[in-house]
């Protein structure tokens, strides 16, 4: 089985009966017919997702109401797409020109260009914020750094690298290697390199929220291979992931990954812990780019052919209770994701005290309040949400339990 490590204290939360992930498209974006979409990415806060398009253009996407809301015109042809981790500005592969574009996260304004290698394909923020790095070909790693927007390392890390990811901690990154059966690892502190053995070409990689997993794509296998960070062996392998899967990402929680199957124009969903494939989600005719909320309630891919971006979701932002509840309901008054003070909606089928908890992801109790007892009918609750990420609100009455998942997005 894929080994990501699922934190055993999940289990103090009530059991969640309802999708655990994201499983059906609930909103698809125009980005302007014949754009040719190749990346993606989300803002840290989850209010905002970016698309870079081969004809030159950059585009932001409000998650509020899934429009478009800006744009940036390069005028040459794009890659990859980053931001970083303040949110503060976006970065996008010019294959064209040789460079890396900074735009401003907030105006959509080209602020530098960075002259890098040949063909920069894909590209990723450190988690420090202080680097951004970038593939290109034939044998480099480029590191920018985000102070001055200058070249800081160039590293060589072997023929044809493609996707790259850094991994937790901002102290290593892997590269994916789309010609021979190694990816190459990384260490960001002195830029020493070593080999990882894949046995297979791979496309794109991605770890688990734990660094201690790579897993990658094999376009010509129809696969997803996990290597080991530490020991770099391949410790387990799933077929039939779709026709020529490319890029990939996971959620935060490490349960599951999303592949973009651009041959059968579907994303398929992985998990992680059964080492399978769970789910397909059928979203245009040629997926490529893919990026999950940072609180892994949606996924965003986007079509190379269809010019559009499908917003994957309809698992944890939405309203869960247990298997027999007896009536007893819980909703949420406004949008969700929410920030800080929000209304509930509670709804008993008879009289009787409710205890109202909150629980963070790792099953932390965060909050407890005791009410009533309560009459039968709907009853309005004011909760405040702590911070960004995601949150159980669970209310018990006579033996049931109604959950609601909140995702946060700060005060």
């Amino acid at each position: 089985m894929l080994r990501t490590v699922v934190a055993a204290s999940l289990l103090l939360v009530p059991a969640v009966h309802a999708a655990e992930y994201p499983d059906s498209v609930v909103a698809t974006v125009s980005l302007g017919g014949a754009s040719g979409p190749v990346g993606v990415c989300a803002s840290p806060d989850g209010g905002h997702v970016y698309a870079s398009l081969e004809f030159g253009l950059v585009k932001s996407v409000e998650t509020g109401g899934y429009t478009v809301d800006g744009s940036c015109y390069i005028g040459s042809e794009l890659g990859g797409i980053c931001v970083t981790p303040d949110g503060q500005h976006l970065l996008v592969c010019n294959v064209e020109e040789n460079s890396v574009e900074v735009i401003g996260a907030g105006d959509m304004q080209r602020l530098a260009t960075v002259e890098v290698g040949a063909d920069p394909a894909y590209i990723e923020a450190v988690p420090d914020g202080q680097r951004v790095i970038v593939t290109c070909n034939l044998f480099q790693l480029w590191v920018v750094e985000t102070g001055g927007w200058t070249v800081e390392e160039v590293v060589s890390v072997g023929s044809s690298p493609r996707g790259v990811c850094a991994l937790p901690g901002g102290g290593s990154a892997c590269v994916a290697r789309s010609d021979s059966y190694n990816a190459t690892f990384v260490d960001l502190d002195d830029y020493g390199t070593a080999d990882l053995f894949t046995g297979a070409d791979t496309w794109d990689v991605c770890s688990s929220p734990d660094g201690s997993l790579l897993y990658f794509t094999v376009p010509p296998w129809d696969m997803v291979k996990a290597v080991d960070a530490g020991t770099g062996q391949v410790v387990d392998e799933v077929s039939g992931v779709g026709d020529e899967p490319l890029d990939i990402c996971a959620l935060p929680d490490g349960q599951h990954l999303y592949v973009s199957s651009s041959g059968t124009g579907e994303v398929m969903v992985l998990d992680a812990s059964q080492g399978k494939v769970a789910d397909t989600v059928s979203t245009g005719v040629s997926p490529l780019g893919i990026c999950a909320h940072p609180a892994g309630t949606e996924v965003y891919v986007v079509d190379n052919e269809l010019g559009e971006l499908a917003v994957i979701g309809g698992g944890p932002s939405g309203v869960e209770t247990d298997d027999d509840a007896g009536g007893l309901q819980l909703s949420l008054a406004g949008g969700n994701p929410c920030a800080g003070a929000v209304g509930l909606e509670l709804t008993l089928p008879e009289p009787a005290p409710v205890t109202v908890r909150l629980f963070d992801i790792a099953g932390r109790q965060l909050r407890s309040r005791r009410l009533g007892p309560l009459s039968a009918g709907s009853h309005a609750i004011d909760l405040t949400v702590p911070a960004s990420g995601v949150f159980i609100c669970a209310a018990e009455a006579e033996g049931h339990t109604a959950l609601l998942r909140l995702v946060g997005l700060g005060r």
